[in-house]
């Protein structure tokens, strides 16, 4: 873990040098629980989540949570009793393959601290982003255009720069009454996916 909190610092450092962005990063033990981490000092730090304190960690974290879990996955698993991580150990693989169908042994998996795949360094990247947030609340259009400008100028420049087109736009934004989630760090983010 102390060679991975080195090279996770390393890798940040770049990046901020390249391309004067932010980055967060977790360390643990399984790619789950890394990207779990992830999202613990956002948007410009990193976590770590060792084999010792990694089931405690998850122990009582709420479903909607965990990260890939999306909306429809969080209100299936409310409506079957699942709240957290202890709720989702209870289940048998046999019930979430019978509701979760191919992703049951994941989801088995993952409320035992069981991750096995494989980190692929070198897949197709399907998205390019840039987002700030806000030292004050926005309250007018124009502002929030201001803010915008940098963020869209940063993604289309990367985009242009490695020849990337695009089929979608996205814009996040995060309201003041909105309770934190590590996945809603951003007040403004535009957000480029190929």
């Amino acid at each position: 873990m102390e060679i991975a909190t080195v090279i996770a610092q390393e890798i940040r450092a770049k990046i901020k040098a390249t391309t004067e962005l932010s980055a967060s990063a977790g360390i643990s033990y399984n790619k789950f629980l890394a990207k779990m981490a992830s999202g613990q000092n956002k948007p410009d730090g990193q976590f770590v989540i060792t084999p010792k304190n990694g089931p405690a960690f998850v122990e009582q974290l709420p479903i909607k949570k965990f990260h890939g879990f999306g909306p429809a996955t969080a209100e299936k698993m409310h409506r079957l009793g699942i709240e957290t991580r202890a709720d989702l150990k209870e289940q048998t693989l046999e019930f979430l393959v019978e509701h979760f169908g191919k992703s049951g042994p994941y989801f088995y998996g993952i409320a035992r601290g069981i991750d096995n795949r494989q980190v692929k360094a070198d897949r197709v990247r399907k998205s390019v982003a840039a987002e700030d947030t806000s030292s004050e609340d926005i309250h007018s259009f124009e502002a929030a255009r201001e803010g915008l400008q940098p963020l869209i100028e940063k993604v289309w420049s990367y985009c242009e720069a490695n020849e990337i087109s695009a089929k979608t736009v996205t814009l996040k934004v995060k309201y003041a009454d909105v309770p934190d989630h590590p996945e809603q760090d951003g007040c403004g983010t535009f957000a480029n996916d190929r």
